[in-house]
């Protein structure tokens, strides 16, 4: 069951096959896999194993980033299949989405302990929390899907698709936790498909025009 894609910068396309516990890079050409990470059909925490990927993100230094869910990690890995940095942090840490920020940060969505993360890798294994929302903070999260981060002045900005609330919200943020909600579509804890209403979103980015793309997944638009 592949549960995402995306596209690398030299086209081919990469995919997190969570059923089959892999990520592959096809080349949409030929349809024919030129990268795998992760023995097909074979679950693990050994070398060249994932067990259950959600997502997997091409960096810029080739290296790929992916959220190994089952196994409560996210993990680096060269295209030779050497991790050179893991994040696993312990707990019921049950990561949903990634994406490296251009301060060199990964920010981290931890689905099911309701908590957006940024973090400071600390290679080869490890990393500094250097900005939370969610659990332990003031701004109250449920199933948050996937978030994104905009750099602002003096403070930063968060679009978080908090899934279990039907809302997404974009949180100016206020030291290293929490901050305040300056801008939300849906209403806290109400779905539905009217004005200001939404069902399960799972995804949100923004555009360069400025307007924010949502994936309503509930009411399957």
């Amino acid at each position: 069951m592949p549960m995402m894609v995306m596209a690398t910068p030299t086209t081919t396309l990469l995919i997190a096959d969570e059923s089959n516990q892999r990520v592959i890079e096809v080349d949409p050409m030929t349809h024919n896999i030129v990268w795998q990470y992760g023995q097909t059909g074979i679950s693990g925490t050994g070398t060249d194993q994932l067990y259950q990927p959600e997502e997997a993100v091409r960096l810029t230094n080739g290296n790929t980033l992916i959220v190994d869910r089952a196994n409560s990690r996210v993990i680096e890995v060269t295209s030779a299949k050497d991790i050179v940095w893991q994040y696993q942090p312990g707990g019921n840490f049950t990561p949903r989405d990634v994406r490296k920020l251009a301060n060199g940060n990964v920010l981290i969505t931890n689905r099911y302990t309701y908590q957006v993360l940024e973090v400071t890798p600390i290679y080869p294994t490890g990393g500094t929390v250097v900005w939370q929302c969610g659990a332990g903070t003031n701004i109250s999260l449920m199933w948050p899907n996937e978030a994104e981060k905009r750099p602002g002045t003096p403070t930063d900005y968060y679009l978080i698709a908090d899934e279990g609330n039907h809302r997404v919200i974009e949180v100016q943020a206020q030291g290293t936790s929490g901050g305040t909600v300056v801008w939300q579509y849906g209403q806290t804890g109400i779905l539905g498909s009217g004005t200001n209403q939404l069902t399960q979103p799972v995804d949100a980015m923004r555009l360069n025009c400025g307007t924010i793309l949502i994936v309503d997944s509930g009411n399957k638009r």
